[in-house]
């Protein structure tokens, strides 16, 4: 239902080759946590697409933040903080 990738350096692998190959898999949501911009990307919809990775993509995405809340399509009635979900920044 949700495949959630925790991205370092793997950010760019993430985002222009997975999002294809879980689109083509057929898996509804695909987020992508960005640990070095501190963010999360959510994908949604997934379908064929010429221009995608493997010929298919996500027909919806969403950059969330920190302070954004966020809940899985599968739990829309769990929401997460962004925050929550990212490492501790030491001081």
């Amino acid at each position: 239902d949700l495949v959630l990738e925790i991205s370092d350096s793997s950010l760019r692998y993430d985002k222009q080759e997975k999002v294809g190959l879980y689109a083509r898999a057929g898996i509804p949501e695909y987020w992508v946590l960005d640990l070095k911009s501190r963010r999360l990307e959510v994908h949604q919809d997934p379908g064929p697409e010429p221009d995608g990775a493997f010929g298919h993509s996500y027909r919806r995405r969403q950059t969330l933040h920190e302070s954004d809340r966020v809940a899985p399509q599968f739990a829309p009635q769990i929401f997460l903080s962004v925050g929550d979900l990212l490492p501790q920044v030491e001081p």
